[in-house]
C-alpha cells in the first residue's frame, strides 16, 4: 500500500472552511441611481435632444450672423457657423473632427459599461454631460458640414468669449 507525501495529507472539511466567529458578511454598499449606468444615459438623451432643439429654434429665429438680446447686458443670441472646433481651430476638418468625436463616444460608451457602477454620481453625470455634447456637435458636422453656435457672452457690448451652443457647455 502506497503512502501519502507527508504535504498533500488531506485536510478535513470543517477546518478548511472556519472563519473567526467575529468575522461578519459585509454586503456591498447599495447604489443609487445616481451611480448607475441611468443617470449617464439620462443626462446624454437628455443633453443630446435640447442642443439640437435649440440650434434648430436659432437657425428658424435669428437670422445669419446677425444677435438678438437674450438676457440684457450679458448674454445675445449670435447665429453662425463654426467650421472647426473650440474657438475655431482646425477649419475645414470636418472629417477629423468627426472621427475624433466618434471615437470619444465610443470610448465613452465602452468605459461606462466597463464601470457601471463603480463610479459617483458627479462621474455619471459628467459622462453623459460630455457624451451627449460629442453627439450634438457630431450631428451638426455630419448634416451641414459646420456646427451651429449661438450664445454670446458679452459685457458692455463686447465679446468676452467665443460664441458657444449648449453642446460645447456639455463638454
Amino acid at each position: 500500500m502506497m503512502e501519502n507525501p507527508p504535504h498533500s495529507e488531506a485536510v478535513p472539511e470543517t477546518e478548511m472552511v472556519s472563519q473567526p466567529e467575529n468575522v461578519r458578511y459585509t454586503p456591498p454598499p447599495k447604489r443609487t441611481f445616481w451611480q448607475s449606468p441611468g443617470a449617464f444615459y439620462l443626462f446624454w438623451f437628455v443633453s443630446f435632444p435640447a442642443d439640437q432643439l435649440l440650434k434648430w429654434w436659432v437657425v428658424k429665429t435669428v437670422p445669419l450672423y446677425s444677435s438678438r438680446p437674450f438676457i440684457p447686458h450679458f448674454m445675445v443670441l449670435s447665429y453662425t457657423r463654426n467650421l472647426g472646433s473650440a474657438w475655431s481651430m482646425f477649419t475645414n476638418y470636418r472629417w477629423s473632427l468627426s472621427i475624433i468625436a466618434g471615437a470619444v463616444l465610443l470610448g465613452l460608451i465602452s468605459y461606462e459599461r466597463r464601470q457601471a457602477y463603480i463610479r459617483s454620481w458627479l462621474e455619471s453625470i459628467g459622462l453623459g454631460l460630455i457624451a451627449g455634447g460629442a453627439m450634438g456637435n457630431l450631428m451638426d458636422r455630419l448634416r451641414f458640414g459646420y456646427v451651429v453656435d449661438f450664445f454670446d457672452l458679452q459685457y458692455k457690448g463686447h465679446n468676452i468669449f467665443p460664441i458657444m451652443n449648449l453642446a460645447d457647455w456639455c463638454i
